[in-house]
């Protein structure tokens, strides 16, 4: 069978009439990412512009699983080599009892997209050339408030929002991500699964009519495979 198919599509597709879509929420797609980085950069806060393409590339909670990352401690455990990042996390809020997100570098299949691996790599890289010891968080260098500050910032300098809507915050740019993947043709149970979710709520990231139209095509796939195997 298909990824994602059987119940996987079916559960999409009763996701799709549970969930309601919020309006006008803010999204930090691939484009924007790029930008943000630009600015940052410009900014000389490089610093930042690996901590937007790391939180974009590995679709985690911003907060309490990137800016803690360690090389290895209680909270996380992070590796980088030969082009593939593996973060292991002691505990995320959908798997209590610890979690492993694992990327590939995607310089060679797609150079002029940000990459997160190579973004972590640095980091890591720079942490253990400062001999900051493996127990010290990887994104210590500036308070959570501090950086969401410059988030919320950098993204009105950029009109990523328009007048009266919500604030650019970490959640744009993992709902950004699953927006992109969504559109790139990844299957919503590939999608839950790269993003931590546990349940379908995970829709009201989404483009209602991508979602609706991509629940669909999934649940008449696995139709077609039940049919096949009957």
């Amino acid at each position: 069978a298909r990824p994602g198919g059987g119940s996987g599509a079916a559960a999409g597709a009763r996701g799709v009439k549970k969930v309601s879509q919020p309006s006008e929420r803010p999204v930090v797609r691939e484009d924007d990412l790029r930008r943000l980085v630009k600015l940052a950069m410009q900014e000389n806060d490089i610093d930042a512009a690996r901590l937007y393409v790391v939180a974009y590339t590995f679709m985690a909670r911003v907060k309490n699983e990137i800016v803690p990352l360690q090389t290895r401690g209680e909270h996380s455990s992070t590796s980088v080599e030969r082009g593939r990042a593996v973060v292991y996390l002691a505990s995320r809020k959908n798997a209590p009892h610890g979690a492993e997100i694992a990327r590939q570098c995607t310089c060679r299949a797609r150079p002029c997209r940000p990459c997160g691996v190579c973004a972590l790599g640095a980091v890591v890289q720079e942490h253990r050339d400062a001999w900051r010891g493996a127990a010290r968080p990887l994104f210590g260098g500036k308070s959570f408030s501090a950086r969401t500050a410059d988030l919320h910032r950098r993204a009105e300098l950029l009109k990523l929002t328009a007048k009266g809507q919500p604030r650019v915050g970490w959640h744009a740019v993992r709902r950004g991500h699953a927006q992109d993947v969504l559109a790139s043709g990844t299957t919503l149970s590939q999608i839950l699964t790269a993003g931590g979710w546990k349940s379908m709520s995970f829709l009201a990231y989404l483009c209602r009519k991508d979602v609706d139209e991509r629940a669909s095509l999934e649940a008449a796939f696995a139709q077609s495979d039940s049919d096949v195997d009957d």
